[in-house]
């Protein structure tokens, strides 16, 4: 599996260094301060069920690319329609392996303007031990045109890694910290608490696109 993004490739070595040789990282693992080059372009997924898999988290660029916050839909929502059995299959094989998936996509805008994309989808636990979420991060390649939006992708290839397991290795109890962890549970009818997540890091060489990011997270 060849990934050419750096961005891409950072996160995918940051995810290996946690799982350490078991089948994935607990989603409480994962620490946002890593990787806040990536912030903008990254998701959580949640797998509810079935086929049931929707957004939990998105970065601020991938809900400009459709224009509209993505917290609750389907991934499937940012695909062209004849590539959405495509992204169901390399879900399922992320969380049923599980799969390290890599696609290789364009970005297709409303103007005709198109770029080469690519995605990364690497599986997590949730705090009960269950392989039930997926880390994810989109990088398009050059700048689109995203004035009117949406944006649509399509698959041009889907790359599928079985992650080896070393013999012996343990899941292991979720760590509590300040990362994407999941939040204690409260009363029955308390509101859900948002957490703000501070990114934006500005990559060498160029200039920060807003003032600043927050990545909020409402569990």
């Amino acid at each position: 599996m060849v990934i050419s993004d750096p961005t891409l490739r950072e996160l995918s070595d940051y995810w290996e260094e946690l799982r350490n040789g078991r089948a994935a990282p607990y989603r409480s693992e994962i620490d946002p301060r890593h990787f806040e080059s990536a912030l903008e372009n990254m998701f959580i997924l949640e797998h509810l069920g079935g086929s049931n898999v929707r957004i939990r988290l998105a970065g601020m660029t991938l809900c400009e690319m459709m224009g509209m916050e993505l917290r609750g839909m389907s991934l499937r929502a940012l695909m062209r329609m004849n590539d959405r059995v495509a992204l169901d299959t390399a879900l399922g094989q992320v969380l049923g392996g599980p799969c390290i998936a890599h696609l290789e996509l364009d970005a297709h805008a409303p103007s005709g303007d198109h770029r080469p994309a690519e995605m990364i989808l690497l599986p997590l636990r949730s705090d009960f031990g269950e392989v039930s979420r997926i880390l994810g991060c989109l990088q398009v390649k050059g700048r689109l045109d995203t004035d009117v939006p949406p944006v649509r992708l399509s698959i041009r290839a889907a790359n599928i890694r079985t992650i080896e397991v070393k013999a012996g290795s343990e899941p292991g109890k979720p760590p509590r910290g300040p990362g994407f962890a999941e939040p204690a549970p409260g009363f029955a009818h308390a509101p859900a608490p948002f957490r703000a997540i501070e990114g934006g890091a500005r990559k060498p060489g160029t200039e920060r696109r807003r003032g600043h990011l927050r990545l909020v997270d409402r569990d």
